[in-house]
């Protein structure tokens, strides 16, 4: 703005060309950002879904995108941890040709993450009454019941917690109400 402001000036005549180069120079800049925040996050609300749990065995093909994203991903934040200078970081044509496509394949990784739950809540309707982060954990972390304790008040009336079986932790031996 301050820029914008001095190119309004009519004593930035000698100043134009420079003035000019750094408003587009910073322009660019905040578009860079603002793809990389896009990125963030989608990949912030994918990670966990698709590195860990049951769901990224069910999605295999979702789960092989995310991975080579993920790698991606790590190279351009050790660019911009080596390189300190978010001008000099977002002037960078390979971060500029990536992000544009990390943002295609994580937006189709979710779109497949909610057909993927959209099923799910199909083939069990007590899952309707989820939201779904609390869904993903459910089934991401479903295969030990201590991760999913608070979860069962969520889908089943005056049920609220349930204790294990001593020697088998994923047996079910009683219900608290």
């Amino acid at each position: 703005m301050t820029l914008n402001s001095f190119n309004a000036m009519r004593y930035v005549g000698p100043f134009r060309t420079e003035v000019t180069e750094k408003i587009n120079q910073l322009s660019e800049v905040l578009d860079t950002i603002e793809q990389w925040l896009k990125v963030q996050l989608l990949w912030e609300n994918l990670v966990v879904v698709f590195t860990t749990g049951d769901i990224a065995k069910a999605m295999p093909l979702e789960a092989k995108v995310f991975r080579e994203v993920d790698k991606a991903w790590a190279k351009i934040m050790e660019n911009a941890n080596e390189r300190k200078n978010v001008v000099i970081c977002c002037q960078n044509d390979i971060l500029k040709t990536s992000l544009p496509g990390n943002k295609d394949k994580l937006e189709q990784c979710q779109k497949q993450l909610e057909s993927y739950l959209e099923g799910k809540r199909a083939k069990f309707p007590r899952f309707y009454f989820t939201s779904p982060e609390d869904l993903l954990k459910i089934l991401s972390q479903g295969s030990d019941i201590a991760n999913v304790q608070d979860d069962f008040e969520k889908l089943f009336d005056a049920i609220n917690r349930v204790n294990t079986a001593e020697f088998n932790r994923k047996e079910i031996s009683g219900i608290c109400q």
